[in-house]
């Protein structure tokens, strides 16, 4: 019965691909219900859980840390997908959603980027750990990967919002094709620039990597100094139909991108986005 009713939900209400599965996680970690969302259609991914060790923990940014884990056992995911990272105390079973930002390829060990959020309440004890510490992870989730298509592919992201376009670059460029991409990455400050020596790698292989602040920058910044805009995209994508667009930010920043997209005349189904 309850599979039924899941199944109702996917056909009867008009969710976007890259949200229902997020709704579907939710749903799914709140009742326990694995072995059920395992059986639905939208799987492609078998959902697992996996011991996990910390290896690494890199300052990235002011705030934000990345932090690598060795996993018991091997993991298979596709870019762009997240894991649940699961706490539990005293009766209590807490879970956070993280976006993996590693290659695919790597299939013993992922790594996370992670805010310090003071006031959370899984973020700071995870964002604090040491090496050698373990946690529990649960997933692969999401259905904000790659898609398969001769087209350009333009990522627009804003904050952590970079975390799975990263494991999708790492993708892209195993498959050698660094040419048909364009990265548009929004932060605040410089110095809140996430994976900036990875996107200067993918630039360095081919991709076009354009870095817009929207908040300061010193007066030797030689980027952007604006919010990704109509006028923006206008700018750097020539023919914006014919291309596969990949969003990821805040609510309100995938909101107003995917308004400037249909102003554009993108196709939906060239569009694929998740929020954080």
């Amino acid at each position: 019965m309850v599979r039924q009713k899941l199944l109702l939900l996917v056909l009867l209400f008009p969710f976007s691909p890259d949200s229902l599965e997020n709704c579907l996680g939710v749903i799914v970690q709140k009742f326990s219900l694995h072995n059920l969302y395992n059986s639905l259609p939208v799987r492609s991914v078998v959902v697992s859980t996996f011991n996990a060790s910390l290896i690494s923990a890199v300052q990235e940014t002011p705030r934000i840390r990345s932090l690598t884990f060795a996993l018991d056992k091997l993991i298979s995911f596709k870019p762009g997908q997240f894991v649940m990272l699961v706490h539990r105390e005293q009766g209590r079973v807490i879970k956070r959603a993280y976006s993996l930002c590693s290659p695919s390829s790597m299939p013993n060990r992922i790594s996370l980027a992670l805010n310090e959020m003071m006031n959370g309440t899984l973020s700071p004890l995870i964002y604090h750990l040491k090496k050698g510490a373990t946690v529990e992870l649960e997933g692969p989730y999401g259905l904000f990967t790659l898609h398969d298509s001769p087209r350009k592919k333009v990522f627009l992201a804003g904050g952590t919002g970079i975390s799975p376009i990263l494991s999708m670059l790492y993708e892209l460029e195993q498959q050698k094709k660094m040419q048909d991409v364009l990265v548009i990455y929004s932060a605040k400050k410089e110095e809140d620039i996430l994976f900036r020596k990875e996107l200067a790698h993918f630039e360095h292989k081919g991709a076009h990597v354009v870095i817009t602040l929207t908040e300061e920058a010193s007066s030797s910044w030689k980027g952007e100094l604006r919010r990704i805009d109509q006028a923006m995209l206008e700018q750097y994508v020539k023919k914006p139909a014919a291309c596969d667009f990949y969003v990821c930010g805040s609510p309100q920043m995938v909101q107003s991108l995917l308004q400037t997209l249909a102003a554009l005349k993108v196709p939906s189904e060239h569009i694929h986005h998740e929020r954080w």
